[in-house]
């Protein structure tokens, strides 16, 4: 939820710098573009989970670690990381400036985030069901719990496909705004 705004903010903001005109003459389709941003930002989350190995790994030096559960809670995160970098990528597509992309992916995830405690808090029972619904804390439970859950996995998977679907259709808004 923190690292996904810092490197999103720069992806898809480039609009003073010519970064438009360079994204939408590119010889590659929109979806390609969107795509490889989103991985190389799922690269540089991977490395960083891969770096937090070491904490597992003096886990099982020095007493018992349970494979299978630190394996399930490291999969959550990493779905985690991916569904907050494509809702932020979809975010930074909006901003005029990486300040703005990241001041408004912090304000949005931590929404996504606390979607929870939001829903109890509003007493209007529409209101509470989509907050209750979109809420990202509900699906990471069961795998920081080691138990491997299918639904929130499929939520995850979705989350990303939907967000990305959605930052590839507002780009080709903004292409055809432009022209």
């Amino acid at each position: 939820m923190l690292l996904s705004p810092v490197l999103t903010m720069k992806l898809l903001t480039g609009r003073k710098e010519g970064g438009d005109q360079a994204l939408f003459s590119a010889p590659v389709t929109l979806t390609s573009v969107v795509l490889a941003k989103f991985f190389a930002a799922c690269t540089v989350l991977l490395i960083a989970v891969l770096l937090s190995l070491i904490f597992p790994l003096m886990t099982a030096l020095y007493g018992r670690l349970y494979l299978a559960e630190t394996l399930v809670g490291y999969l959550g995160f990493v779905l985690e990381g991916c569904a907050f970098i494509a809702l932020d990528m979809l975010v930074s597509c909006f901003a005029a400036s990486q300040t703005v992309a990241a001041v408004a992916c912090f304000g949005v995830n931590l929404l996504f985030w606390l979607g929870d405690v939001f829903a109890q808090a509003i007493s209007v029972p529409a209101v509470t069901s989509v907050f209750s619904f979109l809420s990202l804390y509900r699906r990471i439970s069961p795998f920081l719990s080691g138990q491997l859950s299918l639904s929130a996995l499929l939520y995850d998977l979705s989350f990303t496909a939907v967000m990305l679907f959605l930052c590839i259709r507002a780009l080709d808004g903004r292409r055809w705004s432009h022209a």
